[in-house]
């Protein structure tokens, strides 16, 4: 745990002669900092925040209303960049889906309107960043090497389900490993390196690549999953990566490694992989560890790594991210959730209020705006709720639950919801519907669009909405009441991650390849300026790593927050020797104009 910083202070002299205090008064008006006075007492250690600093996330990352553009401090010396004009996160600056100062092309192909085009690495399907002139993008290589050292995967152990290692489940007579319960991925022999990459967003050159960590798997995923497809977050000064199972990492924008955490393996539905991302809120670090062990929901300290809370779950395996709420009661957490949806504290952990399950496994992401919480799930069912904020307790069939829809629900894409509609696909289908967010009155759909199979989930800047399908075809359509499709783009790559608008840039993340499509010259994104966050801590934590992080597998200082390794689930032996860095990417192609 970080000390808290020593504040300094002035004794009054031996001397009570009326001289001598005036001049001492303005030796200390002169040089003492203002964070050095009496009223420093009063305040908490910069290494802990107490749970009132943790209400309300910056304003730039608050989804109360997600149509709303993010205000400038009026304290800042500088205008802090708005993260609207950017994609900070998962599901973009409001977690809606929505650049709110986004303007990309509706018009491209392969030599048109492509700024750059850069081959990636290894195989990833996590959704790109982009913050500034900066896009962060992460994937894993094969290494083709072995690790003679690694320990085994767990053959039993806490998994739950009928899908447990040694177990055989043939429901009905059905024959294991047939297409309705195909066999379990196998399980990697070599090792992988977990890449973080810095993009320049004019030129589609590499700043900077740092492999966050090189292990061999303790599972494998499924086919269409990767060991990279949680997206990473930013604050406008810190970096933060999740690769689940191979660690928490933060690194500063310029790629200086800040701190990192082990949480221990997480054991799939299935093997089929992870994919939760973080997510930001304030000067809290959330993630959501739902898997066939003991799930749980963990908040650390975004400056040091340090847990503040964790609160047990009774789900299974789930792959969405929570998403973090401004109300005027303070901010909670919200997560799907198969046995419930639920919100939680974040300033403790505690739970709020929950509702009825969705269906199996969810992965959709929920969205919120117009004091609701839209939550939806669409595997082997259908299920979207629309839950006003505001109550708390269980509340399953009570007013709270403005509407419900039991068709059409999406399964991997999640909701977009913008200018009060409420856009969703029918489970992994190129099937759109559009509702109006408050009702649930039916605008139109679902109706096809012409892609066929669709795991990127929608998003929209500028009065338009892109959706881009795996078979490379990204559909432009009117953001409006009525379906217009607007243009079908097509380029040479196949595309799982979701698209990614930061004001004229659209950034499509593709199997083989990172794509910049803009029609704006490269320009000078500016530098950030970003508000103080933890005005006591004497020093920028951007700019050093904290002192020391505590040993994971040791009792924190609160028995409450303690995070306990799963049982038979130790984290991967180090290698002996480390594998070399990466070698530098390919210059990326430049389009002839």
């Amino acid at each position: 745990m970080r000390s808290a910083p020593h504040h300094t202070t002035l004794s009054p002299p031996a001397t009570t002669a009326p001289a001598a205090w005036v001049a001492l008064a303005m030796v200390a008006l002169t040089f003492c900092p203002r964070n050095t006075t009496a009223q420093d007492e009063t305040t908490s250690s910069p290494s802990s925040p107490s749970p009132t600093t943790l209400d309300t996330p910056p304003d730039s990352l608050s989804t109360h209303d997600g149509n709303t553009p993010a205000t400038e401090s009026p304290e800042s010396e500088s205008p802090i960049i708005s993260a609207d004009n950017f994609w900070p996160q998962w599901r973009g600056p409001h977690f809606n889906g929505v650049a709110p100062n986004g303007y990309p092309p509706t018009e491209w192909n392969e030599d048109l309107n492509v700024r750059w085009k850069i081959p990636l690495p290894g195989r990833g399907t996590s959704t790109p960043i982009v913050w500034n002139d900066k896009v962060f993008v992460l994937t894993a290589i094969n290494t083709e090497k072995q690790n003679p050292e690694a320990q085994p995967a767990p053959k039993t152990g806490p998994r739950r389900g009928p899908f447990a290692p040694g177990r055989r489940f043939r429901p009905f007579g059905g024959k294991e490993g047939g297409r309705l319960f195909p066999t379990a991925p196998p399980v990697p022999k070599h090792v992988f390196q977990f890449l973080v990459l810095c993009i320049d967003r004019q030129t589609g050159a590499t700043l900077w690549q740092h492999a966050a960590a090189q292990s061999v798997p303790h599972e494998g995923h499924h086919e269409n999953n990767s060991f990279a497809s949680a997206s990473p977050v930013t604050d406008g000064e810190r970096l933060y990566v999740s690769f689940g199972s191979r660690g928490i990492h933060c690194y500063s924008l310029d790629g200086a490694p800040l701190w990192s955490r082990d949480l221990g393996h997480m054991l799939s539905r299935r093997s089929f992989g992870e994919g939760a991302s973080p997510t930001l809120a304030g000067n809290t670090l959330i993630l959501n560890w739902d898997h066939e062990g003991q799930s749980f929901i963990v908040a650390l300290d975004k400056f040091s790594g340090e847990t503040l809370w964790r609160t047990d779950r009774d789900e299974g395996s789930t792959w969405s991210t929570p998403l973090p709420v401004s109300t005027p009661a303070g901010t909670q957490i919200v997560t799907n959730g198969h046995h419930a949806v639920r919100s939680y504290d974040l300033a403790n952990g505690d739970l709020i209020w929950d509702a009825s399950g969705q269906t199996e496994r969810p992965v959709a992401s929920p969205v919120a705006g117009l004091d609701h919480v839209f939550v939806a799930s669409g595997y082997r069912d259908s299920k979207l709720s629309a839950i006003q904020l505001g109550h708390t307790g269980n509340l399953t069939a009570t007013d709270a639950i403005s509407w419900e829809l039991d068709r059409n629900t999406p399964d991997i894409p999640s909701l977009l919801l913008s200018n009060d509609r409420l856009f969703f696909l029918a489970r992994n289908s190129g099937m759109i519907s559009c509702l109006d967010a408050l009702t649930g009155t039916t605008h139109f759909g679902p109706e096809r669009i012409g892609v066929y199979e669709v795991y990127a989930s929608p998003v929209a800047a500028d009065g338009h909405i892109f959706v881009a399908g795996r078979d490379g075809n990204t559909i432009v359509l009117k953001d409006d009441t009525t379906l217009e499709i607007v243009a079908t783009k097509s380029l040479d790559d196949h595309f799982d991650a979701s698209p990614a608008i930061a004001g004229p840039d659209l950034f499509l993340r593709g199997k083989n390849h990172l794509y910049c499509i803009s029609q704006a010259a490269p320009t000078d994104f500016g530098k950030s300026v970003i508000a103080a966050e933890n005005p006591q801590a004497p020093d920028s934590p951007s700019e050093s790593a904290p002192e020391s992080l505590p040993d994971p597998t040791l009792p924190p200082t609160t028995p409450a927050t303690a995070l306990d390794p799963v049982p038979n689930l130790e984290p991967d032996t180090p290698l002996t020797s480390p594998l070399p860095e990466p070698p530098p990417l390919p210059e990326p192609e430049v389009p002839n104009p």
